[in-house]
């Protein structure tokens, strides 16, 4: 029986026999490799421990989150690279509902809630249309970015928030006077 280890910077799945080929290769998020994610954050935890004598549980949350975000989207990326485009928008929800838990984390710092912000705007403003790959691609730069400086100025979250833009992503909220517009079309609100 092999056992499965994840690389948490690539999100490659290696099996002890070490095959990684092309056909070979698959990082689904499953039972059997979730125990890998987790140790794999639990290292990257330790490593902070080691930086930080006592990480807040926040920081402790926002790593494993990053972490799963991290595995799903490069799951959705070798998706999308055989042509499963359900199974590549079913990690990209994953990504999603992580970037959810990491806006509401945005405290950690003024970068790490630039970037949360950023992130949870990109999906909200793609309101259900799948990624294409290097939409995915930048978001998994952003969130490897965000994880290995959780604690970067605001200057540097802007600039990590520029590899969404550079994609053509939209980071910003939606204008107030956008929803009343909409609002007013659908008939929920008199004019």
């Amino acid at each position: 029986m092999s056992t499965l280890q994840v690389d948490l910077l690539t999100g490659k799945t290696q099996s002890s026999e070490g095959s990684t080929a092309a056909g070979q290769e698959r990082s689904e998020f499953t039972i059997e490799n979730a125990a890998a994610v987790k140790e794999s954050a639990q290292d990257q935890i330790e490593d902070l421990r080691e930086i930080y004598p006592a990480p807040s549980d926040n920081l402790l949350k926002a790593v494993t989150l990053l972490s799963e975000a991290i595995f799903a989207c490069n799951d959705a990326i070798q998706a999308e690279e055989v042509a499963d485009k359900f199974r590549a928008d079913d990690c990209m929800l994953k990504v999603q509902a992580a970037s959810m838990q990491l806006f509401e984390l945005r405290g950690i710092g003024d970068g790490f809630g630039v970037v949360a912000t950023a992130l949870l705007f990109t999906f909200v403003n793609k309101q259900g249309i799948p990624f294409i790959k290097s939409e995915m691609h930048a978001i998994l730069r952003t969130l490897k970015a965000l994880r290995s400086a959780p604690f970067s100025t605001l200057e540097k979250g802007v600039a990590v928030t520029e590899i969404l833009e550079l994609e053509g992503l939209v980071i910003d909220p939606v204008p107030l006077t956008d929803l009343l517009n909409e609002a007013q079309e659908a008939g929920f609100v008199d004019s």
